[in-house]
Order: C-alpha cells, then structure tokens, then sequence
C-alpha cells in the first residue's frame, strides 16, 4: 500500500495536467477566434466610418449645389429680366444682382472658415459687448411670445477674437433657437469666468489649467433627439422640419469656436430644449462697456429683453 499512494497520486497529477493542456488548447483556439473576430469587427468599423464619411461629404456636396444653384437662378432670372426690358434695365434689378452675389460671397466664407482656409483676425474683445450688439439686431426678427434673457458676468475677462466671426456666431445660434421655439418660449444668454482643468476631454492640445469666458445660449424649444446629438455640427444637417431651411450654422459654428482655442458642448432634452456651452480662453484684462450701470448687491449685470 506504501508503494500505490505515490503511483496514484502521480496518475492522478498527470490526468489534471492533460486536462491542464487540453484546456488551455481550448483557450488558444478562442484567442485565435476572438483575434480574428477583432480583426473583423476593425474592418466593419472602418466600412462604417468611411461609409458615414462618405454621407456626410454626399450630404454637404448636396447642400452646397442646392444653395449655390438658387443663387445662380436668382442671378440668372434678373439678368434675363434686365435683357428683356425695352427701356433699360431698372437700377433695382441690378441692385438685386449685387446683394445676390454677396449671398454667394458670404456662402464661400463660410466654406473657407469651415476648412480653415480663412485664419480669423484676432484682437482684444468684450463678449458682453458683442452679445449687445448682435441681440440687438437680432430682436428685430423674433415674434413677441419669445422672450431674450441676458445674465452677462461683469468682471467678465476678454478674450482674443475676431468680431465678424462672433457676430455670425452668435446670430446662427440665436436664429437656430428661434426655429425651435416656434409656439415662444425664452432664449437666455449667460456668461461667466471658468477656470478649466487641462485634462477637460474637449480641451485642445491637453493644455493645464486656465481661464475660460463661457458664453451659454439656452432655449426652451422642442430639444434634440439622442440619436441626432452626434450628427448636430455635420454640414447641411438639420433637425428641422422637411422644407425649412438647412445649411452650415452649427458646422460654421463649431469650427469658429475651434479656430478661437476654445470648445463647444451642448446638453438637450426633447420638449425642453437646448443648452450650448462656448468656452474662449480668456486673459487677464477684464473692463466693463461704457454706459452699463452694475445692480446693486449683485456682481452680474441681469437685463430681460421682451
């Protein structure tokens, strides 16, 4: 009996090491299985990726020969127009002409700032001044039932911009939250000094801390749908209702922010509405615009426009 223990025990081990190594053939066949399935799945990715390339770049060519083909119809109606008048053409006609090619002026820029063949201009700004300034424009194309609430920080710090850029900027925006409040509501307007982790995961180039002017733009409108918060700054895509008008807003919007340093996030929900949050990076000089009188016991100035 002294000499069987051993021989069992050694049989015993040696069955648990082939089944050892049976097992671990199994597990080297499901490696080998799952490594091809991974290389697979790679492929499909890549297809889908160039395939949503792919309808993003149909998508904007589509919307680019719709926009440019109006404008070259308008252009051609009016000059076949002007050649058919026996007694002149009217100076109005011609008129027409010029501000239709300034349309087509203004579409190229937008084309150039998007794939940053046109470098902004910067220079030192106030973006409470601006958001004045393109609000008070703006208040002439709103119906009474929206209302404009603005809660612009006083000590806000300056940033380094280029005017016309934030002047369209702000007026898409603006536009993009009037469309979705059709029935009123409010579009409120806020600005504050943020100070920015350099690991925030938009943060371009993984700087460290700074300062940020934050610029938010909410409304109370029909909101975005989950499935189209990806899709939201793809050019001439639109959650608008078919036979409104679509085009580059929040593609122009986003690579002007872009081209500024700064980052973009927009939060919605559906039958609620929209935030998006702008961050430029700020500097250290702060002023306040002439002739806007602080309220007192508060650090912000708080305007409601109707």
């Amino acid at each position: 009996m002294e000499f069987l223990a051993p021989i069992s025990t050694t049989k015993g081990f040696r069955m648990e090491l082939e089944q050892a190594l049976k097992r671990i053939r199994e597990l080297e066949r499901e490696i080998n299985q799952l490594r091809s399935r991974m290389v697979e799945m790679q492929g499909i990715e890549e297809q889908l990726f160039q395939t949503s390339k792919m309808d993003s770049l149909a998508n904007l060519a589509a919307g680019i020969a719709h926009d440019f083909n109006n404008i070259l119809q308008s252009i051609l109606g009016y000059t076949q127009l002007a050649l058919l008048s026996e007694k002149g053409a009217d100076p109005e006609t011609f008129r027409q002409i010029e501000k239709i090619v300034g349309r087509g002026r203004q579409l190229t820029d937008v084309f150039l700032t998007i794939g940053r063949k046109r470098p902004p201009t910067f220079v030192s700004l106030d973006l409470n001044q601006k958001i004045r300034e393109a609000i008070h424009v703006f208040r002439r194309s709103i119906p009474d039932t929206i209302r404009i609430e603005l809660d612009l920080s006083a000590d806000l710090k300056n940033i380094q911009a280029d005017g016309t850029q934030l002047d369209h900027m702000l007026l898409n925006l603006c536009n993009n939250a009037k469309d979705a409040m059709p029935r009123g509501g409010t579009l409120a307007l806020k600005t504050r000094n943020m100070r920015i982790a350099g690991n925030h995961p938009l943060v371009q180039g993984g700087r460290g801390e700074r300062e940020y002017a934050l610029l938010s733009i909410a409304d109370t409108g029909f909101g975005i749908e989950p499935n189209d918060m990806m899709k939201i700054y793809e050019p001439f895509f639109t959650t608008k209702a078919k036979g409104q008008a679509k085009g580059l807003g929040l593609a122009m919007v986003y690579a002007i922010v872009r081209d500024h340093g700064g980052f973009i996030e927009c939060t919605s929900k559906v039958g609620e509405g929209t935030v998006f949050s702008l961050y430029f990076p700020a500097f250290d000089q702060a002023f306040r615009s002439a002739g806007q009188p602080l309220q007192e016991g508060s650090g912000d100035i708080l305007q409601s426009l109707c």
